[in-house]
């Protein structure tokens, strides 16, 4: 059971990132092939794991917020336990643990606890470790596409408190098509 530091540092965490997770994850109210992954369904914002019919935007609202505060930050909070009273890292974490899963400190190649983010947070190194954002693939070996790009600029303007929700939103599309357009 989660003490009563840990549930207030998970609420505050996933209510600040709640529209950004919203913004990347698009919304579609029935069950639709998941792109990435097409023979699963999702609904909603990208959910995967519950169950599949007609969603109301409420519930749907609803479930993210759920799904993020019981199944994604109590996750990034358990492999990086200093993140309890870093409220900015903990959105930013639980945002890319909620798009690419939360994994485990031991798998390195998948998942945000394996990650080089993780790791350099762990040691203490919280601007390193954002900055990190924007280099992590969730899946590596494959093309980094676009959205992708943005979201991990998001996550790092979150991470280092550049702005408001929506400015970061803006922040990650900018550089997204900033980095598309340098030469290789």
């Amino acid at each position: 059971m989660a003490s009563r530091k840990q549930t207030v540092a998970i609420a505050a965490a996933c209510t600040l990132v709640f529209s950004g997770t919203a913004a990347f994850e698009g919304l579609i109210t029935y069950p639709n092939p998941d792109p990435g992954r097409p023979h699963l369904q999702e609904v909603c914002f990208g959910d995967t794991e519950v169950e599949m019919r007609n969603y109301t935007v409420p519930e749907c609202q609803q479930l993210l917020l759920l799904r993020l505060q019981r199944d994604y930050a109590p996750k990034v909070l358990a492999c990086v336990p200093t993140l309890i009273d870093r409220k900015n890292e903990l959105a930013a974490a639980s945002d890319a643990a909620y798009n690419g899963g939360p994994g485990k400190i031991t798998d390195h190649k998948r998942g945000f606890c394996g990650s080089k983010i993780a790791a350099r947070w762990r040691a203490g190194d919280w601007k390193g470790g954002s900055n990190l954002f924007p280099t992590w693939q969730t899946m590596p070996g494959t093309r980094v596409h676009y959205g992708v790009m943005a979201r991990r600029y998001f996550e790092q303007c979150v991470a280092l408190n550049l702005g408001s929700i929506n400015c970061c939103v803006s922040y990650g599309y900018a550089k997204a098509r900033a980095a598309r357009r340098r030469p290789s």
